[in-house]
């Protein structure tokens, strides 16, 4: 495992006892092999960045991004079976994350994107691509307003679901997009709030298109090619 860390005013930070100096930090870890793990924590650093990079199976990575503004982070996965990737960001604003598995079976990709109880989160990107594989399973949920969730899969047998809404109950001018193509896959969008929309596209046979709405000012669509699909959208 080879780990780096680059924090500008780490010793400063540590001899004030100050978290508002940790700021501007980059975190990257690159594995390759079996069942290994990796955990990236990055807490009230602004313009934080995190990346990890698996090459293997069995492996466990988790990004968690917390009291931070204008972060980002990524995991990559290839050619790996049974790899779970994780990545958490609560109580920020201006965030991106990513998770990008190929050529994989079996694995688990999650992004779960939040605001404070007392305060909406805004400009939150999320985006899975899981590529080439079969069986694995991908979920986003995002809480607040103005955010947008992608999620791409090809394959057979996958499951793939985004979840919107507010911290405390609706969520404004969120934007979700899944993608899916190949056999016997199942696509769900969940949303609660106002001026959301959602579209699920999907090519091939045996696949299951889901939307579920609840709010004001909403739009859906979706779009399926091939045999023995099938589609619900539900607005209220």
């Amino acid at each position: 495992m080879k780990l780096k860390l680059t924090t500008a005013a780490l010793g400063i930070a540590f001899a004030f006892g100050s978290s508002a100096v940790m700021a501007d930090s980059g975190a990257w870890v690159s594995q390759t092999g079996s069942a290994n793990k990796a955990v990236v924590e990055q807490h009230s650093n602004n313009n934080a960045d995190a990346t990890i990079t698996v090459t293997g199976w069995a492996s466990d990575t988790t990004i968690e991004q917390r009291n931070n503004n204008n972060v980002s982070a990524s995991i990559t996965v290839a050619q790996g079976t049974g790899d779970k990737s994780v990545i958490v960001t609560e109580y920020v604003n201006n965030a991106s994350a990513s998770i990008n598995q190929s050529f994989t079976v079996g694995n688990d990709a999650t992004i779960k994107q939040t605001g404070t109880k007392r305060s909406e989160s805004s400009n939150l990107h999320a985006t899975i691509n899981q590529s080439n594989g079969w069986s694995n399973t991908a979920w986003i949920t995002q809480s607040g307003n103005r955010h947008q969730a992608t999620l791409t899969q090809s394959g057979s047998g996958n499951k793939g679901g985004i979840e919107q809404s507010g911290s405390s109950k609706y969520g404004k001018y969120n934007v979700a997009s899944l993608v899916q193509s190949g056999l016997g896959n199942d696509g769900y969008i969940v949303q609660n709030g106002r001026n959301l929309t959602a579209s699920v596209g999907q090519s091939g046979k045996h696949n299951v298109a889901v939307v579920n709405q609840r709010g004001r000012n909403l739009t859906a669509s979706v779009s399926q090619t091939g045999s023995g699909n099938r589609a619900y959208i539900n607005q209220r």
